[in-house]
């Protein structure tokens, strides 16, 4: 494989935009930062002192997965792998449960036992989640009526 060098009609030269005295002393710019600054001071603050406040979260959260029950109490998962999306019977759903952590790997893993809990401990707070279907915008994004 052979290289041609660059012809000369080839190269279109560029100028640099010319710059006033006030550019070139970066005063627009120095404004511009400070107005922003400004904007800021005055804007209305929305940090959260976690874990001291809790978010208020939207109603089609998704967060922690939980493993339902059904009318009678009966387990409905059959461990087939394809989770909440695919799931035709609603036995694996997430929840609105935010905090999830752990100290080490083992306390992270889901076992049934565990998915049984997040499932009693949302259904004792009343955070059951918002059931959804397939929208035009994604999988969830419509709830269910």
């Amino acid at each position: 494989m052979t290289t041609m060098p660059m012809q000369e009609r080839d190269v279109r030269w560029i100028k640099p935009p010319a710059l006033s005295f006030a550019e070139r002393l970066y005063f627009p710019a120095i404004a511009q930062g400070l107005g922003t600054t400004i904007k800021h001071m005055f804007a209305p603050r929305f940090t959260q002192q976690f874990p001291e406040e809790q978010p208020k979260l939207p109603a089609n959260y998704r967060g922690v997965h939980r493993l339902n029950r059904d009318e009678q109490g009966r387990v409905k998962c059959i461990y087939c792998g394809m989770c909440e999306q695919a799931c035709p019977c609603d036995a694996i759903e997430l929840t609105t449960l935010y905090d999830l952590t752990g100290l080490s790997r083992q306390e992270m893993m889901f076992d049934k036992e565990k998915l049984l809990s997040v499932f009693d401990q949302t259904v004792a707070a009343g955070t059951d989640p918002v059931r959804t279907t397939r929208g035009a915008l994604s999988v969830a994004s419509e709830p269910k009526t």
